[in-house]
C-alpha cells in the first residue's frame, strides 16, 4: 500500500519529502500565528462595555456614577465614561496593557492605586 502510494505521488510529480516538509512548514506558521494572537493584550480584547461595567463597579458611587465628578448637561456618565475609554483606545499605541494606560489618566495610581486592579477584578468576573 505505502509503495502504491509512493508511486501515486512519484507519478504525479509530487515529492513525498516536499511534502512532509511543506506540512511541518504549515503547522508551524499555524503554531507561531496562534501565540501571536494569544500574546495580544487582553484587556483590549474587552469591548468598552464590558469595561465601562468594570469602572462602574470599581467606582461604586451613586453620587459619581463612573467615577465621572462633572455632571454634563446632554450627555450621561455612561456615555462621558464610554468616550473617555474609546479616546483613549485610539491614541494607545498598543504597548503594555491597556486597562494600566487608561488608569493614568482616569484615576490616577498616586489618588486610587487600587483602581487597576480592581477593574481588572471586576472584567475578570464579567467575562467568566
Amino acid at each position: 500500500m505505502a509503495d502504491e502510494i509512493a508511486f501515486m505521488h512519484q507519478k504525479e510529480g509530487v515529492n513525498p519529502k516536499m511534502l512532509l516538509s511543506a506540512s511541518i512548514l504549515f503547522i508551524c506558521m499555524l503554531c507561531v500565528l496562534f501565540l501571536m494572537i494569544c500574546s495580544c493584550q487582553v484587556a483590549h480584547a474587552y469591548s468598552p462595555d464590558y469595561i465601562a461595567n468594570a469602572i462602574y463597579k470599581t467606582e461604586n458611587s451613586k453620587s459619581h456614577p463612573y467615577g465621572i465628578m462633572v455632571h454634563y448637561k446632554h450627555t450621561s456618565p455612561r456615555t462621558a465614561c464610554l468616550n473617555t475609554i474609546k479616546h483613549r483606545l485610539a491614541k494607545w499605541d498598543g504597548k503594555g496593557d491597556f486597562i494600566v494606560f487608561l488608569g493614568k489618566t482616569y484615576s490616577p495610581p498616586a489618588i486610587n492605586p487600587n483602581w487597576v486592579r480592581l477593574v481588572k477584578h471586576f472584567l475578570r468576573n464579567e467575562i467568566a
